[in-house]
């Protein structure tokens, strides 16, 4: 999430899962960016996905572990309470367009 065209984002996800046959997950990677002082992994999120299916209770929890665990810092991009909401509402989108591509994969 930028707030204009060109800006630098006041937080980035990027999540991979892979699923098995019956639809669950045996594979998860949520990477966060610009909201720690380096880029991070979401583990205790990637661990709350593996061996399970990916319910939206489920999405949701890994979505508020991912923004419990990051660590920004307040700037011109936003305070630490918003950019902990843009982390929350962009692993949950992310994670949803995961899941689409590993169904159609």
């Amino acid at each position: 999430m930028e707030r204009k065209a060109g800006d630098y984002a006041a937080a980035g996800v990027a999540a991979m899962v892979q699923l098995d046959g019956n639809g669950n997950c045996v594979k998860a990677g949520i990477g966060l960016t610009n909201v720690n002082p380096l880029p991070m992994r979401a583990s205790r999120s990637e661990e709350a996905l593996v061996g399970n299916k990916l319910t939206d209770d489920l999405i949701e929890l890994a979505a508020r572990y991912a923004s419990e665990d990051c660590n920004p810092s307040e700037d011109l991009r936003g305070d630490e309470e918003y950019k902990r909401h843009l982390v929350k509402v962009i692993t949950k989108r992310m994670l949803k367009l995961a899941i689409e591509r590993a169904q159609n994969a």
